[in-house]
This record gives structure tokens, sequence and C-alpha cells, in this order.
């Protein structure tokens, strides 16, 4: 993707197309076709690079983008509503910016045009998940909070107060958010070294556990859930996906990325594939998207060549 001055941080998806975030100067969201829905050879992606189709398979390409007010700068997360909650002209997200600090901008995702904002706290909002009518969203705090806001209220004057817990010591900079299958709990990936994931359930905000990943599994910034398990991408470089089954809060598999496909900070699944941003070329004035096929990837020894 050209000209976006920023890493992709924050996406969402309705399995067709889906929508990153890019960390620039302003804020912007960037609208996305998905390709590369089959599994396909490095061959095959070598040509669909150069523009060809394979058989059905089309690349993968940006259809509209979104800019944000000036004062907007540094998005750090993106929270849609549930599909549930989608009519045929609107759905609506929840953008954190990190400037001004504490800002969620709410945009509609079909129509890509801006909402109306609110001043949710004084630290950055760095993610969230919308369950019900309630929104959940993580702040940058030390250890990190968690608020809890009618999703009602929240841009209906100033009049609603956010329910906010602390998680421990320890449990900073939490950057992904995943809900389980049920709705009942949350999973929340640290940026630490090593990462940690604490579930929280929902909505009385309670503590329920947390797991300690594995010392090379650092950083989590993205989090997907994949049927029983919940998936999250690693700031490393290069990146890394770790798989952490969601019942048992146990830690099953992780692969580490090609050389140069660094820093994992968002991701979204669909139909076994993920979708990968990385935040590695925007020094360059692009951004990148790569493709995984899940259960190969969580499986390496399993096929001679990879298909991500």
């Amino acid at each position: 993707l050209a000209h976006t001055d920023g890493g992709l941080f924050g996406t969402v998806t309705d399995g067709t197309e889906a929508w990153f975030g890019v960390d620039g100067y302003p804020a912007k969201v960037v609208r996305i076709r998905l390709g590369l829905s089959g599994v396909v050879g490095s061959a095959q992606l070598a040509s669909v690079a150069n523009g060809d189709e394979v058989g059905n398979l089309e690349q993968m390409q940006e259809v509209s983008r979104l800019e944000f007010l000036p004062e907007e700068e540094r998005l750090w997360s993106l929270t849609a509503e549930p599909l549930s909650q989608r009519t045929a002209t609107s759905w609506f997200a929840y953008a954190g910016v990190g400037n001004p600090a504490g800002r969620l901008v709410k945009i509609d995702l079909l129509q890509m045009k801006r909402v109306g904002y609110v001043s949710l706290s004084d630290k950055d909002i760095r993610g969230g998940m919308v369950l019900g009518s309630y929104a959940y969203f993580v702040t940058s705090a030390k250890p990190a909070s968690v608020l809890r806001c009618p999703t009602l209220d929240m841009f209906h004057g100033d009049t609603f107060h956010p329910v906010e817990v602390s998680l421990a010591l320890g449990e900073h900079s939490v950057q992904a958010v995943v809900a389980d299958e049920v709705q009942e709990h949350l999973l929340l990936g640290t940026y630490t070294q090593p990462g940690r994931v604490v579930k929280l359930s929902v909505p009385d905000m309670t503590r329920s556990a947390s797991l300690l990943l594995p010392r090379e599994d650092q950083m989590l910034y993205c989090g997907a859930l994949w049927g029983q398990h919940a998936v999250f991408g690693t700031s490393t470089l290069p990146g890394r996906l770790v798989k952490v089954h969601v019942r048992s809060l146990t830690h099953v598999e992780s692969v580490e990325f090609k050389k140069g496909e660094d820093r994992a900070v968002s991701v979204v699944v669909w139909g076994g594939q993920a979708f990968v941003g990385l935040a590695n070329e925007w020094e360059q004035d692009t951004s990148s998207i790569i493709q995984v096929e899940l259960i190969w990837a969580l499986y390496p020894h399993a096929q001679q060549s990879p298909k991500a």
C-alpha cells in the first residue's frame, strides 16, 4: 500500500473486505478487498504479485481510504461493532488515536466517513471489543486499565462514566483484545517480554486466569479468535504468530515469519486464513499485508513449503 506513511495498526473484516488503520499524520483507515482466498504456492504468489490472476484468485487491492482530522494522529486501534449490528448502509467502528491522547473516533466503515469523537481517557486507547450493549477498551496505563462503556451513550454528550478496572503489576501495554466464542471472557495480550495473556470475565470485569508465554513470544500487539483458539501477532523482528487455547488458557504453538516480515501489529482471521498487517516499511511510505494459511503456519513440519 503506497502513500500510507505508517504501520497498519488495528483491523476488522467482514470476510470479503478488511479495514486497516494507518498510524499516520493524520491517522487514516484503508479499505482492502481481500484476495488469495485459496491455498497458493510460492510460484503462484509471484505471478499474483505481478498483477496476474491465478485461476479465480485475485490479488488484494485497495478500495478506498478515509483520512482523519489534521490533529488526529497516530492511530493505535480499530474496533468494530459486531456484524450482527451492521445494516445495509452502515457499520460502525471506533478508532483510538494517540493525539489527542485518549480520543476515540467513531467512523462508518461502509460509507467511509467520520461520525464524531469522545474524549474517553487521559491515556491512549490501545485496543477494544464490542460485546452486546458494552464496548471494552484498554488503555496505555501501567498497569493497563480496562474501560467498560455503554455504546449507546458514548457519543451523546458527556453524561456517561466508564467503569474502569486495573490489571496486576507487570501487566501493562495491553494491545491485543480477543473475546471467546461465547463472549463471556476477554483475552488481553500484553506488550511485555515475554508476553502475558490475561483472561477477564465480562461484563463484571473480574480476573479469572493469566498465562505467561515462552520467552521468545514477546511484545503481543494484535489478536483474533480462531475457533477454540486465539491467535496473537508479535511486534518482533521478524514477527511471530502465537496460538493459545482459550478455555484452558494454555500455549499451544508458535511460528516465526520470514526474515523481513517484521512487527505483526494487526490481524484478522477468516476461513482458516490470517491477514496480517505489518509495520516494517512505514519509513518508506508503504505498508504491507501478508496472508497466512493458519493450519500450515501452526503445523510447519506437515508440509515441505510454506503456503503464506
